[in-house]
């Protein structure tokens, strides 16, 4: 199966992508934003992309963050944009967003973990730091950079500027600490670090709720479109990124407010009425009833702990322009923007591609790692 790397090494696949919106050429993309469907009079462009927080900032991310920053030099007049934390997924959904990682001298890459035991069905925005685990974690950090065969005086002098947030003396949650720590490093490096928006704040403050009544209206359309778009690119040898959805899935997950684990939740009938149910690990059951239509979202919302899934740029569409892809989300931005485009009637917003991503990698995968060492 053909990744995205793939597809844009070749003059087909780059065709492929182009057709379902998805840029590799920056000035073209610049020319194809048009305002937010929110906002439709407005002068401004307002690009984001989207990843976990992290505390440090891998190459792939890097790439699209600094495509991101170039877009907005290149017309500082009218593009705005916005790094979109998913603080509201599981900590457990990437290992590197729980890690920090060191490649020695020897080649041996070590990974340091940052969060607690066992703390990994836990959403970013809910799960609890260590600060003497952190502590640990710096001080290892520190005897790394003593090995170093650089300057080892000005790598020390940059880990005690880092240190601060390295181990921050008060309790953070993961989300807090790996947006302190990511915002310094892009600023370093970058020279300004584009504007965090976490998920959970759009969530809570009702920017996602009309997006998301939309997408469960037109349900049932919106996954057989989706479905079909998953068998298409399997079919042409691409790999999608992403699954078939089953007949119950909701674009929807529930944070337990006991244990705090995170868990799917599921279309079932009740009556006449959908109800969007769920089971933890711990057998506590939750439930929240759509109403006859399945898009009354009045007691999921009054619950709070909601959050979206792989479905989240449907969600962000109408509120940016343009948006910097990555290596899987292009590939399921493809089936996403069919599914939006013959399911709800929506206008997918264009999709920008760093081409960086086709490069292969050379020097430390980890930001943190780069500026430390000079």
């Amino acid at each position: 199966m053909k990744d995205l790397r793939a597809l844009l090494g070749e003059a087909d696949g780059r065709a492929r992508l182009a057709a379902g919106g998805v840029f590799t050429d920056p000035a073209a993309f610049l020319d194809a934003l048009a305002p937010p469907a929110v906002l439709p009079g407005s002068d401004r462009r307002p690009i984001h992309t989207h990843q976990q927080p992290g505390p440090d900032i891998r190459r792939s991310v890097l790439a699209k963050l600094s495509t991101l920053e170039d877009l907005r030099r290149r017309q500082p007049e009218v593009v705005d944009t916005a790094f979109v934390l998913i603080d509201t997924d599981r900590a457990a959904s990437s290992k590197v967003a729980t890690r920090i990682a060191w490649d020695g001298p020897d080649g041996r890459r070590h990974m340091l973990k940052v969060t607690p035991p066992g703390t990994e069905p836990l959403e970013f925005r809910h799960l609890g730091l260590d600060p003497a685990q952190l502590d640990r974690v710096a001080d290892r950090l520190a005897a790394y950079l003593r090995q170093i065969p650089g300057d080892r005086a000005a790598a020390t002098s940059r880990m005690a500027r880092l240190r601060p947030l390295l181990a921050p003396a008060r309790a953070l949650t993961l989300a807090e600490y790996a947006t302190s720590l990511s915002q310094f490093l892009l600023a370093a490096r970058l020279g300004q670090a584009p504007r965090p928006v976490m998920v959970s704040t759009l969530a809570e403050s009702g920017q996602l709720t009309q997006a998301l009544a939309t997408m469960l209206a037109g349900l049932e359309g919106f996954v057989a479109a989706f479905n079909r778009a998953v068998h298409d690119l399997t079919a042409a040898g691409i790999d999608p990124a992403v699954g078939a959805l089953a007949a119950d899935w909701l674009p929807l997950f529930y944070s337990c407010p006991v244990d705090g684990e995170r868990m799917r939740l599921r279309r079932q009938r009740s009556g006449r009425d959908v109800v969007a149910a769920g089971r933890s690990r711990a057998g506590r059951a939750y439930a929240f009833p759509l109403g006859a239509t399945g898009c009354d979202l009045g007691a999921l919302l009054a619950a709070g702990r909601w959050s979206p899934d792989v479905t989240l740029p449907v969600l962000l569409n109408d509120r940016f322009s343009g948006m910097v892809a990555g290596r899987s989300s292009a590939l399921y931005g493809l089936v996403l923007a069919t599914a939006m485009r013959t399911a709800l009637g929506i206008r997918p917003i264009p999709m920008l591609v760093p081409t960086t991503l086709a490069e292969p990698p050379s020097g430390p995968d980890g930001l943190l790692q780069s500026w430390l060492t000079g």
